[in-house]
């Protein structure tokens, strides 16, 4: 199968996307580069995972019928808060399909999970339909008596279905939501796609209005979960498959445009990852993005893409390109906080989508933005365990890398004995920052 031109993911093609790209260039081994433990279990598929006020880790995972973790009324629960500090789980209970959701937080500390999918009322008739959904978490850094399931209600919905959207938090606390699909099905259909934005007030409800953003149409069928970030003057970069822009989300205006980042497709099905570097005095508070890895069309035999995009928005500059030690997608980007960052998960070969990867990329790697461009990646430890679809990798208060999930076959027939879904640590000796 070849990749199929515009408009398409998979299937004949009648154009050929011919945009050069990098080839791999091997990075050195780091003699410490750090180690994988594993510590606990999930007790769901990690879907989406967030680090909450109160230094415990919430996974959110669709409806499906394998998870370990269980409700009060014996049905199988679909996110769990876990704590660090003890390797264990709560079940949490959702009343909306949050398949495919996406995730941003409130000023005040809620996390909010926005969007999802249809119900599927023939395998669990009390969860509704996610597409418009809302849900609010509200935990504490110092009280305690925030606990409890996920929060929905019937008045906060979203103003249109989105499956795959974005979130960013601005600056005046209210939350930029952009893309997704209408229903659920395929995205090479336009019509079922969704290339707007809405955004929500500052307690997480919709002001009541889709609006459409020619970026994310101009990239369809690539334009779901886009990347997204604030900018240091308070607008929004935006990356919809390989197109860019400065957004001014007061006036509902593009005010900048980038030339195309070279290489393959960078958002789903063939998702890269997306950092924003730390802003210092050292640079002079500016904004750069980073952007890695990628694939060229939705099947397990799709070429991952070996380099990385750095562009600076607010001076207007272009793409700058540097070859990866090897390609990938589905990969993530945790910055660190001496700056660095560690890109981990994901595969070799493939795409997104269940039983669509192959050669999961084990090896996490190190980009130092203080090197000479073209020098900046090095080797670290390699992990024990596959990390592909619906993996994720976050940073914990104590500097490790918590890293979970990998759901690579939809409705997989487990063993009573067979122990999925395992949560590991990764540790750098300089990451441990905050530990007493």
């Amino acid at each position: 199968m070849q990749h199929c031109g515009d408009g398409c993911q998979s299937g004949n093609c009648s154009t050929v996307d011919t945009t050069p790209g990098k080839s791999p260039v091997p990075a050195p081994v780091l003699a410490n580069g750090g180690q994988f433990e594993t510590v606990g279990l999930s007790g769901v598929p990690a879907m989406h995972a967030a680090l909450l006020p109160n230094g415990k880790v919430v996974f959110l995972d669709k409806e499906e019928n394998i998870t370990f973790a269980t409700l009060p009324n014996g049905r199988p629960a679909y996110s769990t808060e876990y704590d660090p500090s003890t390797n264990t789980f709560t079940s949490l209970a959702y009343q909306n399909n949050a398949f495919c959701s996406c995730g941003q937080f409130l000023a005040d500390g809620q996390l909010v999970s926005i969007g999802g999918n249809g119900a599927m009322h023939w395998f669990d008739p009390v969860i509704g339909d996610g597409r418009r959904s809302i849900r609010f978490l509200n935990r504490s850094s110092t009280d305690d008596s925030l606990h409890g399931d996920w929060q929905e209600f019937d008045d906060v919905k979203l103003s249109s279905n989105r499956w795959y959207p974005s979130a960013q938090i601005l600056p005046d606390g209210r939350v930029f939501v952009a893309s997704g699909s209408l229903n659920g099905f395929d995205p090479t259909n336009i019509n079922y796609n969704n290339p707007t934005y809405e955004i929500l007030d500052t307690n997480g409800h919709s002001e009541g209005v889709s609006i459409k953003m020619d970026i994310l149409a101009r990239a369809q069928p690539y334009h779901m979960y886009p990347f997204l970030h604030v900018l240091n003057d308070g607008q929004l970069f935006v990356f919809a498959d390989k197109s860019s822009q400065v957004f001014n989300v007061q006036t509902g205006e593009a005010t900048k445009h980038f030339p195309d980042l070279t290489g393959e497709h960078r958002n789903y099905p063939n998702t890269g990852g997306s950092v924003m570097l730390a802003m210092s005095s050292a640079n002079n508070w500016s904004n750069t993005i980073i952007i890695c890895g990628g694939g060229a069309y939705q099947d397990p035999t799709s070429p991952t893409d070996p380099s990385c995009g750095t562009i600076e928005p607010g001076d207007g500059h272009a793409w700058q390109t540097e070859a990866m030690p090897d390609g990938r997608t589905m990969t993530e980007g945790i910055l660190l906080p001496n700056g660095k960052i560690v890109w981990m998960n994901g595969g070799h070969r493939g795409s997104q989508g269940f039983s669509m990867s192959r050669d999961a990329a084990l090896t996490a790697l190190l980009y130092d933005p203080e090197l000479p461009f073209g020098q900046r990646f090095s080797q670290l430890a390699s992990s024990p365990i596959p990390r592909v679809y619906h993996s994720v990798a976050l940073l914990l208060l104590d500097g490790t890398i918590m890293v979970a999930g990998s759901n690579q076959n939809e409705e997989p027939l487990l063993s009573p004995t067979e122990t999925e879904y395992p949560t590991g640590k990764f540790r750098l000796s300089y990451m441990i920052l905050y530990s007493s």
